[in-house]
């Protein structure tokens, strides 16, 4: 149904319906947000998911500091 209602607003908007054209606007703009959320959340940045897996950046900064308490150690 979402699909369906962005195909009609887009068409709307290419044929030159100022309103239509903002909607449409809003919908890739909501569409582009939710794939930032979600590709911060793999770097482990955005914390969507607090029980899941550590990212990219909590997982080096982990191992950063695995290393600095090892090298304190000597």
């Amino acid at each position: 149904m979402v699909k369906q209602t962005a195909d009609y607003f887009e068409e709307k908007a290419r044929a030159g319906d100022g309103a239509f054209a903002v909607a449409f606007a809003i919908l890739e703009l909501a569409a582009a947000h939710r794939k930032s959320g979600a590709a911060l959340d793999r770097l482990g940045l955005n914390y969507e998911k607090s029980d899941g897996p550590p990212g990219a950046g909590e997982a080096i900064a982990m191992e950063l500091k695995r290393i600095a308490d090892a090298l304190g150690d000597r």
